[in-house]
């Protein structure tokens, strides 16, 4: 947690409250300079633990947070978010059934705080094997890699996939869950088990957009990138150039070496491809513009 006073109490009593009541909290303080910790420790318990990390970075404390537990399955939940009462339950249920089998991921659906949107849509089916053609099915479907809270993972497969990526400060769980995903023989998706994700918080590092932001997030994109370029699929390149080009396309014409760069590798992924940019009007120069500026203004800012 980092600067969370306003939410933590209520993200750790969503996982106080959950139906399934074997549960492991550690709660990682990440650098905050409000009362977060102190809130928090008012749940500190035999159920509760507190770690406090030695830097604010948001990739290391979820490795030091996974470096403490001691449960056989492993959830992230940022500390702005919170889960479903039935959540854990469905979840663990699901794992059950298919004999807790370390190889298999249950994914969850995620909903606006409100719980009037789901982020996952009504495009994903029920069991994806390979796992990976389920981080193909999310692009495809515009679902994103949904948030970190909708992964649970057994403790041997997360300790088996690189750690998370603590130079990332944007797409650090993209990559993670595609690692994880390429990792895994099976995802078992369950609509009905829900986390809820803040929107509106201004503290989220997914707010963040200067120089260094826009940089992890095509670090962490090429990333997925090289992962789905590994795969089977037939749709992999079509995923492939969104994830690259999408990118590149949101700052053109402006940042030619990132461009470049972006282009580079989207040829050496797919060999085959046509680079192709569209015609510009005058509203989206001005909003090129304006990204641009804003970038440049955020980054002088000490």
């Amino acid at each position: 947690m980092h600067n969370a006073a306003p939410y933590i109490a209520e993200c750790i009593e969503s996982v106080l409250n959950q139906s399934y009541t074997s549960v492991e909290t550690i709660v990682v303080e990440n650098g905050s300079t409000d009362a977060s910790l102190a809130i928090a420790k008012r749940y500190e318990s035999d159920q509760v633990h507190i770690v406090v990390a030695d830097k604010a970075n948001v990739s290391s404390a979820r490795n030091l947070g996974l470096s403490h537990a001691k449960g056989e399955y492993v959830l992230f939940l940022d500390a702005d978010d919170k889960l479903d009462k039935l959540k854990l339950e469905i979840q663990m249920k699901t794992m059950a059934e298919n004999e807790f089998n370390p190889s298999i991921v249950c994914v969850s659906d995620f909903y606006s705080f409100d719980g009037s949107e789901s982020y996952a849509g009504d495009d994903l089916k029920h069991v994806y094997r390979p796992a990976i053609d389920f981080l193909i099915d999310l692009f495809e479907s515009k679902s994103s890699l949904l948030n970190c809270s909708c992964y649970l993972v057994h403790r041997t497969l997360a300790e088996k996939c690189e750690p998370w990526n603590e130079s990332l400060i944007r797409c650090e769980d993209w990559v993670w869950m595609s690692h994880i995903l390429s990792k895994a023989d099976a995802v078992i998706f369950e609509p009905s088990a829900i986390s809820y994700y803040r929107m509106n918080n201004s503290n989220s590092l997914s707010k963040r957009f200067d120089e260094c932001a826009i940089d992890s997030e095509f670090r962490g994109r090429a990333e997925v990138a090289r992962i789905l370029s590994r795969c089977k699929s037939p749709q992999k390149d079509k995923v492939i150039e969104g994830l690259i080009m999408g990118w590149n396309r949101t700052f053109y014409p402006f940042f030619r070496l990132k461009r470049k760069k972006a282009e580079k590798l989207f040829k050496e992924l797919v060999p085959n491809c046509q680079i192709k940019y569209p015609k510009i009007s005058w509203r989206e120069k001005l909003y090129y513009i304006g990204v641009c500026l804003h970038i440049l203004k955020s980054s002088k800012k000490p």
